[in-house]
């Protein structure tokens, strides 16, 4: 908690600063004026002063004649003061009309609000990945070292704020249109954000860069709404001024303050360059625009070529925190001009290397090179070292060599997968199905939390339910990395799912949400969402569905798609349905076969002695089992043949349908008992082992299956199978052992199935145990919640 406290106070003080400081004289005033100048159709980069002082001043020496100085003293606040796009004066239009504090104290405010945003956009996006402690510690420490920064951007009042939520804003939306405009405004209100359109290129985010191109033309063309002679004649004088001219010339703006590559070797190697250069004498070494130029290029392909190895490394894939970083320093490193107030934008890489270097993810070398990094950033302030040390440094670019030294430390950092990606995965699961005992569901989940909720250093896994855990589940809860965080709620499932599960998600600094009855919240993500897929009943077979089950699923599966960033299919068969009416989401799909349980200790049922030689079939007495159909083909089958050797037993739990309740309510009181009919409803894990053993033969004849778990099962212990003609059953029953049923609804062919099960037996089963493991099936879960979590 003390933690939060401090980043509370450090952000308050930065914010009265923004209250107190803004209107005096600042950077503002520049745009100010150039916003006055826009609309009194004025030229905002003063271009025939320009041309004034071009006659006046043939060579560099000539800014130092004496004869010259006043002149220059006289227009230093006009020429050359506004430096960016048309687009941002365009923008400050609406408080042009403003009394010049008034304007500046709300852009100051402005300017707060907005890092008060991207504080919040780096919580929402990468707390879930990491210990909360460590998460607040780096934070802290982030604002701390960069309290000089951010300080003296307020102070300036300039537009570095507005720029790291724009760029942050970009990078974080899974939404290409509104990355594009985001980044884009950035780029029209000050060219370096340019250098995130790599972020794009990394992450193969083609629409982004498209959306990004669109925008800029149109950010940029955009004042023409105002004066469209106005605007292009801006644009002329823009590209004539700052982009042709002053920004590839080495000397502009090379003074003291600019802590720019580009600066730092117009200083050290070029005359006049700055005023302050006889000091120190400077230039050190004498050289041409051209060489310093040349120069420049040269540490351009250095830098280039460390990004590109960081980013494509062979052995490993960086983070997106780790590319960002990066990204952030080199719009500082290589913009024309670098300021105090510009290494704000290093808060993010300074939150980024606190975290490796608080979780323990930096070696000792790594650390050493980190200390002197935020030496040359931190100990060259006038707090330390005085006024004089402060210019001294800053005149040889100490913050610079800060950048440089941490620009190579992150790229050449490794990162720890099993730290750096945020240890352990927080992941937030619709445990809904482990409430109502043992279904296909429950089990698949079920299986998978006992694999992965051993490793506590991995995973943890939050249970959220609207009921409470089943007992024939209780073993899950012994799991270090299973957590109970909430089972009881007054609100029914279908809104507890869209309303209480995402919401105290959230607030359990959950970074993953897994949805487990392949319906996801509708609205409020907040992290990765993963969804289970076992059928798409609703548009292959939603006859079998109950109606409540079957409005929602019809309301809200699309939308489940939609937002889920993994969907976990159980079955060909599945994929096959969501391409089918769904092709967008293809590339979604995952085929994640279930496995096959380690059976428990088998235990008699009571009254088993009762069941003699017997054929079982397992499931919830709903439509889709198709139960009664099997029920009346076997009455019929027994009565026709009162000799047939096999009873029959089913076991599963109450469904839905009026009647299959009155079938449940039929087999409870016993009324097929004479005829060889037994029914165990909700069996334990050891009836059911026994079951399994003890039968002759399984049938299965659901008329529409996500997978069908219950004929693997069968299938362990070595039985035959006689199931129903269905895709996903292809995908599982070998002819040689077992038979298919055709049509499925039809009592003749079952009552057939049953007799020819008798007169023609087949061979025994032969079961391989590697071919459907839990194992491979938890590894494949594991794998997209790795994948998923690092993005």
């Amino acid at each position: 908690m003390y933690l939060r406290v401090i980043v509370g106070i450090l952000l308050v003080l930065i914010g009265w600063n923004s209250f107190t400081k803004t209107t005096k004289k600042s950077d503002f005033k520049d745009y100010f004026v150039a916003s006055q100048k826009f609309v009194q159709s004025q030229d905002i980069y003063t271009f025939e002063e320009v041309k004034s002082l071009q006659k006046k001043i043939k060579s560099i020496e000539d800014l130092f004649l004496p004869e010259n100085f006043q002149y220059i003293e006289s227009i230093k606040d006009s020429v050359g003061s506004y430096i960016y796009p048309p687009t941002f004066a365009f923008l400050l239009i609406p408080i042009s009309d403003w009394e010049y504090e008034n304007a500046a104290r709300f852009f100051g405010i402005i300017n707060y609000l907005f890092l008060l945003l991207s504080i919040l956009l780096i919580y929402i996006q990468t707390r879930r990945k990491y210990d909360p402690k460590i998460f607040w510690g780096s934070l802290t420490l982030a604002l701390i070292f960069s309290f000089r920064f951010l300080e003296n951007h307020i102070n300036n009042n300039q537009v570095a704020f507005i720029l790291l939520f724009l760029i942050l804003l970009a990078v974080y939306t899974n939404r290409s249109i509104l990355s594009g405009l985001s980044l884009s405004l950035a780029i029209a209100i000050k060219l370096t954000p340019a250098v995130f359109l790599v972020y794009f290129f990394w992450k193969r985010r083609w629409m982004s860069l498209v959306w990004t191109a669109v925008f800029l033309v149109g950010w940029l063309l955009l004042p023409g709404i105002y004066s469209w002679e106005d605007n292009i004649r801006y644009l002329t004088n823009w590209n004539d001024l700052v982009l042709n001219n002053a920004m590839q010339n080495p000397i502009f703006r090379s003074w003291q303050n600019n802590q720019s590559i580009i600066a730092t070797l117009a200083k050290y190697f070029l005359p006049f360059a700055d005023i302050s250069q006889p000091i120190y004498s400077m230039p050190w070494v004498e050289l041409s625009q051209d060489t310093v130029k040349n120069i420049f290029k040269i540490i351009f392909i250095i830098f280039g070529i460390t990004l590109l190895r960081s980013l494509y490394s062979n052995f490993q894939k960086p983070s997106s925190e780790k590319v960002l970083s990066l990204l952030f320093i080199l719009s500082v490193l290589f913009s024309g001009i670098a300021w105090i107030h510009s290494f704000s934008f290093f808060l993010f890489p300074l939150f980024y290397l606190f975290l490796e270097y608080l979780q323990g993810g930096m070696s000792s070398r790594e650390k050493k090179w980190f200390y002197i990094g935020l030496a040359f950033l931190f100990l060259t302030n006038r707090n330390f070292i005085g006024g004089l040390g402060e210019s001294s440094a800053l005149m040889v670019s100490s913050l610079l060599y800060g950048g440089i030294i941490l620009f190579f430390l992150t790229a050449g950092h490794t990162e720890d997968e099993s730290q750096g990606s945020g240890s352990p995965v927080r992941v937030a699961v619709d445990a809904r199905p482990l409430a109502f005992g043992v279904t296909g569901n429950s089990r698949y989940l079920a299986e998978v939390l006992e694999i992965l909720g051993k490793d506590p250093s991995k995973y943890k896994f939050l249970l959220f339910s609207h009921k409470g855990i089943h007992p024939v589940f209780e073993n899950l809860l012994t799991l270090p990395g299973v957590e109970v965080v909430s089972t009881k709620s007054y609100i029914p499932g279908p809104i507890w799912l869209h309303t209480v599960f995402p919401w105290k998600s959230y607030f359990c600094n959950a970074g993953l949400l897994w949805g487990t009855l392949q319906l996801l919240p509708a609205w409020g993500k907040f992290c990765p969402n993963m969804v289970n897929y076992h059928d798409l009943n609703v548009k292959s077979a939603p006859q079998t569905m109950a109606k409540w089950n079957l409005i929602q699923h019809k309301l809200l599966s699309k939308r489940s798609l939609k937002n889920a960033d993994s969907v976990l299919c159980l079955s060909k068969n599945t994929i096959n349905d969501i391409v089918k009416f769904y092709p967008k989401y293809k590339a979604k799909c995952i085929l994640v076969y279930p496995g096959v349980s380690e059976i428990a200790e088998p235990k008699a049922p009571e009254n088993s002695a009762k069941f003699g030689k017997f054929l079982f079939t397992l499931g919830t007495l709903e439509p889709r089992k198709n139960l009664k159909t099997l029920i009346n083909a076997y009455l019929e089958l027994r009565e026709e043949y009162p000799n047939y050797p096999y009873n029959l037993v089913a076991a599963g739990r109450a469904g839905w349908g009026l009647e299959e309740n009155l079938l449940r309510e039929a087999l409870l009181r016993g009324d097929f008992r004479a005829r060889g009919i037994y029914f165990l409803e909700n069996p334990s894990e050891e009836h059911l082992s026994w079951l399994y053993k003890n039968n002759s033969g399984f049938l299965f004849p659901s008329i529409h299956e996500g997978f069908g778990l219950p004929i693997l099962e069968a299938m362990r212990e070595g039985k035959n199978c006689i199931a129903s003609d269905i895709p996903v059953f292809s995908e599982i029953l070998n002819l040689k052992y077992d038979q298919i049923v055709r049509p499925t609804t039809s009592k003749e062919s079952w009552n057939k199935a049953l007799l020819e099960y008798w007169n023609n037996p087949r061979p025994k089963r032969t079961w391989n145990s590697n071919d459907w493991t839990w194992e491979d099936t938890s590894q494949k879960i594991a794998g997209e919640i790795k994948k998923l979590h690092a993005f």
